[in-house]
């Protein structure tokens, strides 16, 4: 097992916990994306006397809310160890999951920026419990509280596997479309083809979107 550039971590534990930190701004915008109430109305709708509905926001999963703020907290309190001048302020519950995105980027590229530093500073393994899980932390009373970004990707991935569309392909007729979700709650899904390689031009990919999902034709 080869150590990072004579860091105190392996090889494959900065490859990880450099893709890890890479990750973690889209990760945090996936969850915002789940955490808008929105969102959350147009699903959990709850029936009143009358017939009538209730379209009042549903109930957040605390999961979900305490998951976004440890991963920037991680983020931010670290990026500050490792010399980042920036005064982080906790995330408002009210921004949209762009704004998030874009507040959990700027630690997360200072990080990177310093990762070298961060590799090879006496702290590096207390940093890797808190974004990769590694080591393992020891169990004893607060040792195993809150999140690691590792744990967050887990529980909440940013992928979702691609599949078969029922559909045929509009272009080929054949039933070959290959269909991607999207990474991050805001990204398009992604329709192709595999006989002829069709996909939606970009001004149609609404439209095609309703053909595949069943909402349209």
């Amino acid at each position: 097992m080869l150590a990072y550039q004579g860091a105190m971590i392996c090889e494959g534990c900065a490859d990880r916990l450099r893709s890890t930190i890479g990750d973690a701004a889209d990760l945090c915008a996936h969850i915002r994306s789940m955490v808008d109430p929105l969102k959350a109305q147009v699903f959990d709708r709850e029936k009143l006397s009358g017939g009538k509905l209730s379209h009042s926001p549903a109930p957040v999963s605390v999961d979900l809310l305490d998951a976004g703020t440890d991963v920037y907290d991680i983020l931010s309190w670290w990026a500050s160890y490792f010399g980042d001048p920036t005064v982080y302020r906790p995330l408002p519950v009210s921004l949209s999951p762009e704004e998030v995105h874009a507040a959990v980027k700027w630690p997360a590229d200072f990080l990177l920026f310093r990762f070298e530093q961060v590799c090879n500073d006496s702290w590096v393994v207390m940093f890797s419990r808190k974004v990769i899980d590694w080591p393992e932390q020891p169990e004893g009373p607060d040792e195993t509280e809150g999140w690691t970004i590792w744990k967050a990707l887990l529980r909440f991935p940013l992928e979702r596997p691609a599949h078969w569309a029922v559909k045929p392909c509009p272009a080929c007729g054949v039933r070959t479309v290959r269909v991607t979700p999207p990474r991050r709650g805001n990204d398009p899904t992604l329709y192709v083809c595999r006989s002829c390689t069709w996909f939606p031009p970009f001004v149609e990919r609404e439209l095609w979107t309703q053909y595949f999902e069943g909402t349209f034709w």
